[in-house]
């Protein structure tokens, strides 16, 4: 009568080196050379597909989610620190930090982008509790915290995130508010080549200006054909940054190449105002590239090198917000840098 349980019992021994070795190894977690996110959204329990993409290495593509009954696991191979962004269907993004070897676990823990809570490693944990305390529509409350942050943690990526979102890329900070909170960092990181580019952020930041003069460029299209700001002298150009994995880019391309058809050849019989088009895309990998280069962009000369937001003119400019659109009239001057077609026509059109 006992013989099966014996044999169970004779077997488990056996089996208890094996196993034990099989939780020693899950409990290490990730290993070097790798890092994984997994979480659970408890409102996409019908199941989604976010996008995720690194603008600094961490992938070589644009990549996908697939979250199954609420839940999600992705690795993917990290030899050096990086930074992503995982892009939701309403084109929302939640920024991630990673290191090799890293764990990342996320939980929905209320509705909205802002209550996810991220842990596995500092950074996201105190970006998590930034987040967390203090609400999306409350800009000064946001850049008091952001500020406080920044003063108590100046060496963590968080600090210059912050600083670059809520500061640099904002049109009604002043610059001494900016230079003060950069020095912090500065003084806590002064041989940082990242702190270093931060400050290069700062000083583009007075560069794309209505009444700037637009800097030089020297690009070649994916047609061959060799661009720079002298080509287009006497000539309005609308310069135009974008990148499959942000989101409606069929919509920008399309209301884009509708404006400079209405305005060659305008309805009211007004003057007609000529004016070319040139695509700067930040995608990372060429199918995304490819796929988002829709028909209404066919005729739009489009520049890209995989490189995302490291791309050259792109980093010499600041860019860190996507759509960007930059208006320069006949004489290199900037006219207007917007998000929309619509601030373009008018900027173009200004007696």
């Amino acid at each position: 009568m006992n013989r099966p349980f014996i044999r169970i019992k004779a077997t488990l021994q056996k089996l208890l080196p094996i196993l034990g070795m099989g939780l020693l190894l899950s409990a290490c977690g990730v290993a070097e050379g790798q890092f994984r996110i997994r979480g659970t959204y408890d409102s996409f329990k019908q199941g989604a597909d976010f996008l995720i993409v690194s603008p600094d290495g961490g992938l070589n593509r644009l990549d996908t989610l697939h979250i199954l009954a609420g839940d999600f696991e992705y690795t993917c191979d990290l030899s050096e620190d990086a930074t992503y962004y995982i892009v939701y269907p309403d084109n929302s993004t939640l920024t991630i930090w990673g290191h090799s070897g890293d764990d990342i676990r996320i939980k929905e823990s209320g509705e909205g982008l802002w209550n996810v809570k991220v842990e596995g490693n500092a950074e996201n944990e105190l970006y998590t509790q930034f987040r967390l305390q203090n609400a999306p529509n409350d800009t000064t409350k946001l850049r008091q915290s952001a500020a406080r942050l920044i003063r108590q943690n100046p060496t963590s990526a968080v600090s210059q995130y912050l600083l670059s979102q809520f500061f640099i890329l904002a049109k009604d900070v002043d610059a001494d508010s900016i230079n003060t909170l950069y020095q912090v960092i500065q003084d806590a990181l002064p041989q940082d080549p990242e702190v270093a580019t931060l400050g290069g952020q700062i000083q583009q930041r007075y560069t794309l200006r209505k009444g700037n003069k637009m800097p030089d460029f020297d690009i070649i299209t994916g047609d061959s054909v060799h661009h720079t700001l002298g080509k287009y002298k006497g000539k309005n150009l609308v310069l135009y940054f974008w990148a499959g994995w942000q989101g409606s880019v069929a919509y920008l391309h399309k209301t884009l190449a509708d404006m400079k058809k209405e305005l060659a050849h305008p309805a009211d019989g007004t003057k007609a105002t000529e004016v070319e088009l040139l695509g700067y895309s930040l995608d990372v990998d060429s199918v995304t590239l490819r796929i988002n280069k829709s028909e209404d962009a066919k005729d739009i000369p489009t520049y890209c090198d995989l490189q995302g937001f490291s791309s050259p003119l792109a980093s010499q400019l600041g860019v860190r917000t996507l759509p960007l659109i930059v208006a320069i009239d006949k004489n290199g001057k900037i006219l207007t840098v917007c998000k929309e077609a619509k601030d373009v026509r008018k900027a173009l059109t200004a007696k």
